[in-house]
């Protein structure tokens, strides 16, 4: 984790960038930052293919392997788009989240002792940026 006051106003921090390598070697970067402009942007890379989110648009970048005419790698086109705005993400998440608690509580269900820990878990990063 790099913490950062770029605003230089007070000492709180105000920009985080945190890199995370998992186990199966995959590596994750998440930036977040209340002293930049507000953007919204997800990009993903996979084995054959990458995603990629603005805030608007969800775009499928296919093939991986794509070259020029001089075999030079090149941004592989788009083979399918989607406009998906980030409040309607959102609410989606919130939704799905209320609805799978709600059929815990009305099934009488006891909840996957692997979402507390990975809820503490997520709780003590965010405590380590802050």
């Amino acid at each position: 984790i790099i913490k950062n006051n770029i605003c230089d106003t007070g000492s709180a921090i105000d920009t985080a960038t945190i890199f995370c390598e998992h186990e199966n070697n995959a590596s994750t970067q998440i930036f977040v930052s209340y002293a930049t402009l507000v953007k919204d942007e997800i990009y993903f890379t996979f084995e054959n293919g990458d995603i990629n989110y603005d805030g608007i648009t969800l775009n499928l970048l296919y093939p991986k392997n794509t070259f020029d005419e001089s075999g030079l790698a090149v941004c592989p086109s788009i083979a399918s788009s989607s406009e998906i705005g980030g409040y309607d993400l959102y609410d989606k998440s919130l939704n799905d989240c209320v609805e799978a608690f709600m059929a815990v509580v009305i099934n009488e269900e006891k909840f996957e002792s692997i979402l507390f820990e990975n809820s503490k878990m997520s709780t003590l990063a965010m405590l380590e940026i802050a």
